[in-house]
């Protein structure tokens, strides 16, 4: 990151450095300000110091899942070829990446991701959350966040619900049996930064997030209210059908041809909706996207 951090033409460096470094610079009088007014107060909430750039490293890593659209590949190598990509001739002092869709989503879900923990009573000025002191830990609460935020109204309610729930999986994580939780095994064992990982880390949270609402009788509300299957009903269907497209493997082909990604996966009423079919995980099917706009009938992407 270090020398990514030098990189002074680089637009996506200075949006970095403008939100997630302690220190900036005043080009107008050319000279460095020790305490950076700009700097988020989500890294506030982190049990992890800014040596090594860390917090500079995390920021790099949110904009690349934004660029995925969820999942990327945030390895230290991505970050140093994103930043680079961005070198401009006149980038120096030049913040304009921030305008883009990509950073507003990163700044919009890190203030969501503060104002869920922002009242906790251990946050001081020399101590951040306890919980959120390994780094692909955090990065899988930001995916979660992120989900959430999109789809999902995350009202005052929804917020203390998502701090319980983070608190309850990071005990359960931290004392799990690997001879039992194959969940939470399958979560510790993906902790690389390799978009594979990411993605199954976040299906994983997101699932057990999802049980934790049903298991306590708490509800969350979806921003577009539609006749479709629920979040929880898409995990136990792409879990049962082993993210397998059914109609494929009904036309011959092998199961590495009809695989579907999560992020590319959707389920389809078996028995149209238009014809009485019920929203159930007994009237469901995983299909690819083509053989969803085949049949013509209800998905949900």
């Amino acid at each position: 990151m270090e020398v990514a951090h030098a990189q002074l033409s680089s637009l996506t460096r200075n949006f970095i450095v403008k939100y997630a470094d302690d220190q900036t610079f005043a080009y107008d009088t050319y000279e460095p300000i020790d305490n950076n007014p700009d700097k988020l107060p989500f890294f506030s909430l982190l049990n992890v110091d800014n040596n090594r750039m860390k917090h500079l490293q995390f920021m790099a890593r949110f904009v690349l899942i934004e660029l995925g659209n969820g999942y990327a590949d945030i390895s230290d190598r991505k970050i140093k070829g994103f930043i680079n990509s961005e070198k401009t001739e006149k980038g120096m002092g030049d913040y304009s990446y921030e305008k883009t869709a990509a950073a507003q989503s990163v700044l919009k879900n890190l203030t969501a991701f503060y104002d869920i923990f922002k009242d906790d009573p251990i946050l001081d000025e020399n101590n951040g959350i306890k919980e959120l002191s390994v780094e692909y830990f955090i990065i899988s609460i930001y995916t979660l966040v992120r989900h959430l935020r999109k789809y999902y109204v995350i009202d005052n309610a929804i917020k203390t619900i998502l701090k319980e729930f983070i608190y309850t999986f990071f005990q359960r994580w931290k004392t799990y049996d690997e001879s039992a939780d194959n969940d939470l095994l399958s979560f510790s064992n993906h902790r690389q930064q390799g978009e594979n990982d990411l993605e199954i880390r976040d299906r994983i949270i997101r699932q057990i997030f999802f049980q934790y609402l049903k298991d306590n009788n708490l509800e969350i509300i979806e921003k577009d209210e539609n006749r479709a299957f629920s979040e929880l009903e898409r995990i136990i269907i792409y879990r049962r059908d082993k993210g397998l497209c059914q109609q494929c493997l009904k036309e011959g082909k092998p199961e590495n041809e009809a695989k579907i990604s999560w992020s590319k996966y959707q389920a389809d009423h078996v028995i149209p909706h238009s014809k009485g079919g019920k929203t159930a995980i007994e009237n469901a099917d995983l299909l690819c996207a083509y053989h969803n706009q085949a049949k013509g009938s209800k998905t949900v992407k």
